[in-house]
């Protein structure tokens, strides 16, 4: 299996409906080949790989998503259905959040490597790529990191494991709770694939039915393992871990 084949069903636009009810609330804007060269083109020091720019095409995307901003009167987070432009300079020095479409161009061309690397893959597979607009949230909660092997959840990290939070350790037994319900019960009956990455918000009021949210899905063996030293080490020795100086929790 390729890699575009491997990551191609963890795009947002090939997710099942599902799955997508589990999600944020998201507006897809489809784009042609051209459109995608175009928008690369106007990538901050990658454009110049996609050929001459072609302003035309990128006002077009503009309008389109310009009403599918519409849906989104508190703002929205932007991000093709593969990856976001989360290493925008701009982005985290003024914020990711978009309220005009030209906010959501600047961030996906502001000299991000992996917008340049997701629409070249694109170009050579041929593959028309999405743009999502997704309802923002000031406040996810806690970011955790799912892994499933097999349809069966073996390990889960906390996410930004560079900025612990102790509160969230303090909570561990009804996040732990929480996530294995989720992932047994509403995330793996929808889900299209055998191995995966889940990546949930866990809202802080855990005992909140809608306390668990899916942001995105990720391939297996190709993500970041977080608190875990590899796949080798959470495969063998698997269970919760939400703090980088404990062991993991058993499920």
């Amino acid at each position: 299996m390729t890699y575009f084949e491997t990551v191609k069903p963890t795009f947002l636009e090939n997710w099942p409906k599902g799955m997508m009810n589990l999600s944020f609330s998201s507006v897809p804007t489809k784009l042609s080949l051209k459109e995608a060269r175009a928008l690369g083109a106007e990538i901050v020091e990658w454009g110049e790989t996609f050929g001459p720019r072609g302003m035309l095409a990128v006002d077009g995307i503009k309008d389109r998503l310009g009403k599918a901003m519409a849906f989104f009167p508190n703002g929205a987070f932007v991000r093709l259905g593969s990856r976001s432009p989360k290493d925008s300079w701009n982005g985290h020095r003024e914020g990711f959040k978009c309220r005009t479409a030209a906010d959501a161009i600047a961030l996906l061309t502001d000299c991000s490597e992996r917008m340049h690397g997701d629409l070249q893959l694109a170009l050579h597979e041929k593959y028309q790529p999405t743009i999502w607009l997704r309802e923002w949230h000031d406040d996810l909660g806690y970011e955790i990191r799912c892994f499933v092997k097999g349809r069966r959840l073996v390990a889960a990290s906390q996410y930004e494991y560079k900025c612990i939070a102790d509160d969230l350790y303090e909570h561990r037994r009804s996040i732990i709770e929480a996530i294995v319900r989720y992932v047994e019960q509403d995330f793996l009956p929808v889900c299209h694939l055998e191995d995966v990455i889940v990546d949930l918000a866990v809202r802080r009021k855990v005992h909140d039915k809608h306390g668990v949210v899916l942001i995105e899905i990720n391939p297996y063996g190709l993500s970041d393992p977080c608190l875990f030293e590899s796949y080798a080490e959470l495969e063998a020795n698997p269970g919760v871990r939400l703090h980088p100086t404990t062991p993991p929790d058993p499920q």
